[in-house]
């Protein structure tokens, strides 16, 4: 008896038939469709931004991120300026995993497996680290009469950050801003209001670059008010 008879060569074209249709795989185009190939010592990551591609068992799995924003409220109290006063920082945030192809491999990497609510905890603690450093490094002068330079700072240093984990930052709003210095307040600007509060809109392929100043150069900033 042969193995591979017109029998059992019929039967595996039925299997096969009925078989590698549930192995092709569609990603909307909302989402990132993530293949990892589980070859020993060769891990690997393929992102796909629509379209569709086969999953074959064993030696690949696959995880799909969404590219829905995700918003962040976000509230500091006490940060230290490097002239030491002190800073209560409250706003929203919006960010999204990003499409750009080298961007959504860096996704992949890093939440693979993970859901909306541990990539917005991941997002959540960036955003703290990096709002916390800028503030050590900005003088009271700086804040106080740039708020405009002052949150597009914060904007592209926030998107830097987020961008090495395959992030991206669609916009960011201030709210309330306050400085004092030993326990007395010495300066206020609540922007509570709708209609008053400072928005910053990044493009994730322009990130602010040309219109922020550095950190060294904060003293030649401050001559004129934002309003």
């Amino acid at each position: 008896m042969h193995l591979f008879s017109i029998e059992n060569l019929f039967i595996l074209l039925i299997l096969a038939f009925f078989y590698l249709p549930s192995l092709y795989k569609r990603c909307p185009s909302n989402k990132i469709f993530v293949v990892r190939n589980k070859l020993e010592n060769c891990e690997s990551f393929q992102c796909y931004h629509g379209g569709g591609v086969f999953v074959w068992p064993l030696i690949q799995d696959y995880a799909v991120l969404s590219l829905e924003p995700i918003e962040i409220e976000f509230s500091f109290q006490d940060l230290k300026s490097q002239d030491d006063f002190n800073i209560n920082l409250e706003g929203e945030l919006c960010f999204s995993i990003s499409a750009e192809p080298s961007l959504a491999e860096k996704a992949a990497k890093k939440f693979f497996n993970l859901d909306r609510s541990q990539i917005k905890n991941i997002a959540e603690d960036i955003l703290s680290e990096t709002i916390k450093d800028n503030i050590l490094n900005l003088y009271n002068d700086y804040i106080d009469k740039n708020n405009k330079n002052f949150l597009n700072l914060i904007s592209k240093s926030i998107n830097d950050e987020y961008n090495k984990s395959g992030l991206c930052v669609i916009d960011i709003k201030i709210n309330k801003l306050e400085k004092y210095i030993s326990g007395t307040k010495q300066f206020n600007v609540d922007n509570t209001e709708k209609t008053s509060s400072q928005t910053i809109e990044i493009s994730t392929t322009d990130t602010l670059k040309d219109n922020v100043p550095s950190l060294e150069n904060q003293e030649n900033y401050g001559e004129e008010d934002i309003g």
